[in-house]
């Protein structure tokens, strides 16, 4: 799967998905990027992954395949059911979330996961990608900020807590003991919950993953919102921090 394959999927979608992507454009929704597409397009795999919910969880066995084939459709969520599905419940523990990988699929055409950050006490989090004064919640169904929903910043006054931003991001992948290939593509995002947890999902296409049991590295990043919405990230006040996460990919397909 090359870069123009991967543009290629990315930019084909359902003609009545492209109603509900306009009006989550319009509202201001949100937004992650991704290292590989346009940021509309990126928007659009959010708000998919976003769609699926409860009852897509509920439809499928996998969460990957309930996620991804969402929004490349039936016949790539069929491949990915019947692709090598791994649950490593793997838990990252940092002074402001916990990060679980909840699930990793392996198909011929690379591998996915998903998996959810759940903050600590005193601590709202943010995707890195978004603003302090976006909405902190989204109506899966309307694909627009929930009735009410505070921003970011509201949640963090309200609650007396540290605004914390965050990503979740591939960067390294090799065989156990060996030394790891940096992954040179991937996709990444991450959107709100209603409960002010994160759900985190990632792809790396074929060309950067190999068979077997695997290592993967992912780096979670992390800075603090001032209470005035300024990221305060560089200069004095710098609070970026990144720490690597490595996740046992399983080599049982």
């Amino acid at each position: 799967m090359n870069q123009k394959r991967l543009r290629q999927m990315y930019g084909s979608t359902p003609p009545g998905f492209e109603q509900r992507v306009r009006a989550a454009l319009s509202a201001e929704v949100p937004r992650t990027r991704r290292c590989v597409v346009p940021r509309r397009a990126a928007l659009i795999a959010a708000l998919a992954l976003l769609l699926a919910g409860a009852a897509a969880v509920a439809a499928f066995h996998s969460q990957v395949a309930a996620y991804f084939g969402w929004f490349y459709g039936d016949e790539a969520r069929q491949r990915l059911e019947t692709g090598g599905a791994y649950v490593p419940e793997e838990t990252l523990y940092t002074p402001d979330a916990a990060y679980t990988m909840e699930e990793i699929v392996r198909t011929e055409e690379g591998l996915y996961g998903v998996g959810r950050a759940v903050p600590a006490e005193g601590v709202v989090l943010m995707p890195g990608d978004a603003q302090a004064e976006d909405a902190s919640a989204l109506d899966p169904d309307a694909l627009t900020p929930l009735p009410g929903a505070p921003s970011y910043l509201e949640r963090a006054r309200t609650a007396g807590a540290r605004l914390v931003a965050v990503k979740v991001t591939p960067r390294a992948l090799g065989a156990p003991g060996t030394e790891e290939t940096p992954v040179e593509t991937a996709g990444y995002l991450l959107f709100p919950l209603e409960d002010g947890s994160l759900r985190f999902a990632f792809e790396i296409p074929a060309e950067g993953t190999a068979e077997g049991p695997a290592v993967l590295t992912l780096w979670v990043s992390r800075w603090e919102i001032a209470p005035d919405g300024v990221p305060l990230r560089g200069g004095e006040e710098d609070t970026y921090a990144r720490e690597a996460w490595h996740v046992t990919v399983s080599g049982d397909e």
